[in-house]
């Protein structure tokens, strides 16, 4: 990195594709989580790992209070945190019901 170096300017987007947009109007460089870039962006982006410039975040899985779900959102939520198994939501509704 260059010594003394800062951007010129800032663009923010919150929406993955808005930041790939923008990088492939050759507005610089985009920031955006591994799991957001997949195959056909290979076609015309190189995406390189920064996991170690940034801190480990904590992310959520959340549903409605009372809500009945449904197979494949408990298949979601298993393949996100395999931890988090049917019999394991089901626990934490029990358990904690006010934290849902």
């Amino acid at each position: 990195m260059q010594s003394g170096f800062s951007p010129r300017s800032l663009i923010t987007a919150t929406d993955t594709d808005v930041i790939k947009h923008y990088v492939r109007q050759g507005l610089g460089v985009g920031v955006i989580a591994s799991m957001a870039f997949d195959e056909k962006d290979e076609e015309d982006l190189v995406c390189l790992d920064a996991s170690h410039l940034f801190e480990h975040s904590t992310i959520h899985v959340c549903f409605r209070k009372h809500k009945y779900l449904k197979n494949y959102m408990y298949d979601f939520i298993e393949l996100y945190c395999p931890k988090l198994t049917r019999s394991a939501v089901q626990g934490q509704v029990q358990l904690s019901p006010t934290l849902l």
